[in-house]
């Protein structure tokens, strides 16, 4: 199932049941909000998320709509992802440790939207 689909069923919920919450849903990200945060990043978004972000660019402000946290917006992305690298560089979170197969945190890993 296309990711677009997936979001018109998601909006369909909120529509009915809580326009509130449906409103907190940005607008879809304009061409160039993608790619400042891709370059921001040095990585290349996958299809599905590009397609999730030409949806909607993440909330206006949190909102428990989706398990876990709020959709985060192409800026938003990008932001959490700097701050990762930064915390995983100053811990050398980079490297995978001998008793973990990965590190804390690693620079092509892209934050959830």
């Amino acid at each position: 199932m296309p990711v677009s689909s997936s979001w018109q069923r998601i909006d369909a919920w909120p529509a009915v049941h809580a326009p509130a919450t449906l409103a907190l849903l940005r607008p879809p990200a304009a061409a160039d909000e993608l790619e400042s945060a891709q370059q921001s990043l040095g990585v290349r978004f996958s299809v599905d998320l590009r397609e999730s972000l030409s949806c909607h660019n993440g909330v206006s402000e949190w909102t428990s709509l989706l398990p876990e946290q709020s959709p985060l917006g192409a800026a938003d992305i990008a932001e959490h992802g700097r701050m990762c690298l930064a915390i995983a560089s100053d811990h050398d979170g980079l490297v995978a440790r001998p008793w973990d197969d990965e590190p804390w945190w690693h620079p092509l890993w892209v934050p959830g939207p």
